[in-house]
């Protein structure tokens, strides 16, 4: 599967693996520039490897390692004295020592410990971006290429019954897979999809590129959108039409009156697209019902779950990870097992209040706060720079509070979040001038 997946990327994702074999191989004499090499190609395979969780975690580790070593052998931890990474270790440390006195400390000590991979690869892109200035379009062009891989297979899924690698979609045809087999493609289409719709607004909307350029980024939005709506991951298209509204206004500064008039097509198209195929439809119609009996739905009550573990357990949570373990003890009699059945209660704010409490949820905003805040505040740059804008787009997208989505914490969310993040916040600190 991942050897199909890889070939099917195309040749930068293989060059840059043959660059990254070589790096590590270098000679004592190349180390310096071995290393930088190494972690230049692995940034750039993140974006292919996302589908596939374990490779891609992986590669992450990796060039958090190999930073690690850099900075000891140059003697150069200058990083670490960042307000957002002394928050991480902050927020380390209290999971790692509030995991010994957990139901099963083994996962939240080792959970906590090995967390600061991600800080580290933030750390790690900030000093790559200032040495190496075209890793931005290298990492840009993959994400790219990865998006117009999936968003192939999603249209074929849905048109064929199946995926190009055989899969069959999952729950009677409603949901798509992703091209590892994993019922995710739409919400990991929605986050890594946001560099790609800020150049294609930026492209349609800019009157001095050429027609055909302008015609491409319109058809690249739109077979985005409908790849996200075939998928049946009703939240994902959800967050990804209210952050195309906010992209509208911001990248393709398009007055209201125009994004209105946008949006009621795009609303009309989607009601007659949604209406021709029975298995969008039959998700549709599970939203509805959910929407006109909230006391009765599923999610509702898995968070009221977990709103009732952060209640017994509201200083310090009742440790990382912990959640599918504890869960049950805190419910009243009577409540569904479906309640504590998974990993987490499907709102990753409540995740964070139920397994850290107020102290947890306090330590990670401080951390996603003093990351994300140059970032906001850079927006003016977000049109003009597509991974930046994207990148920034996306993290505030999975942060958004409303949203029920998956954990915060699981590895197949972490790798598609903390990439994203690492890029918007080298981007952040990155000036062409400083070239």
């Amino acid at each position: 599967m991942a050897g199909h997946f890889m070939e099917t990327i195309g040749t930068p994702a293989k060059a840059a693996a043959r660059r990254l074999a070589r790096a590590l191989t270098a000679g004592s004499g190349a180390e310096g520039e071995g290393l930088l090499a190494a972690m230049v190609a692995l940034s750039v395979l993140v974006a292919p490897l996302v589908f596939l969780h374990s490779f891609c975690d992986t590669a992450i580790s990796l060039v958090a390692v190999l930073f690690l070593y850099r900075s000891y052998r140059r003697d150069d931890f200058a990083w670490a004295r960042e307000p957002w990474f002394i928050a991480a270790l902050a927020f380390s440390a209290f999971e790692t020592l509030r995991g010994i006195f957990t139901t099963y400390p083994h996962i939240a000590v080792v959970s906590g410990l090995v967390w600061m991979r991600f800080p580290v690869f933030v750390a790690a892109q900030c000093a790559l971006f200032r040495t190496v200035p075209r890793l931005k379009r290298r990492v840009f062009w993959a994400y790219a290429l990865t998006v117009a891989f999936a968003v192939a297979d999603a249209l074929y899924q849905r048109t064929s019954g199946h995926d190009i690698f055989g899969w069959t979609p999952a729950m009677d045809g409603t949901r798509l897979t992703d091209p590892d087999g994993k019922l995710d493609v739409g919400m990991i289409l929605t986050l890594i999809g946001m560099p790609i719709v800020v150049w294609a607004l930026a492209a349609a909307t800019d009157r001095g590129r050429a027609i055909w350029l302008r015609l491409a980024a319109v058809l690249a939005l739109l077979a985005l959108t409908a790849a996200i709506l075939f998928s049946g991951e009703r939240m994902a298209f959800l967050l990804f039409i209210a952050a195309g509204a906010v992209a509208l206004k911001v990248i393709g500064r398009l007055r209201w009156r125009a994004i209105g008039i946008i949006a009621g097509a795009g609303a009309i198209a989607a009601s007659l697209v949604v209406a021709a195929s029975p298995p969008l439809r039959l998700r549709a119609t599970e939203a509805l019902w959910q929407f006109s009996h909230p006391h009765r739905s599923a999610y509702l009550e898995v968070m009221h779950g977990g709103l009732r573990v952060f209640a017994a357990n509201p200083v310090v949570g009742i440790g990382f990870r912990q959640y599918r373990y504890d869960c049950a003890r805190y419910q009243p009699p009577g409540v569904p097992h479906e309640v504590c059945a998974d990993l987490h209660p499907h709102q990753i704010w409540i995740e964070n209040l139920a397994e850290g409490g107020v102290v947890g949820t306090g330590l990670i905003l401080a951390v996603l706060i003093l990351m994300l805040a140059p970032a906001v505040r850079d927006w003016r740059r977000w049109r003009d720079e597509p991974l930046f804008g994207g990148a920034a787009m996306a993290v505030l997208l999975r942060l958004w509070p409303l949203a029920t989505t998956s954990s915060f914490y699981v590895s197949q969310r972490e790798i598609v979040f903390w990439p994203l993040m690492a890029f918007a916040v080298a981007m952040a600190s990155w000036r062409p001038d400083e070239v």
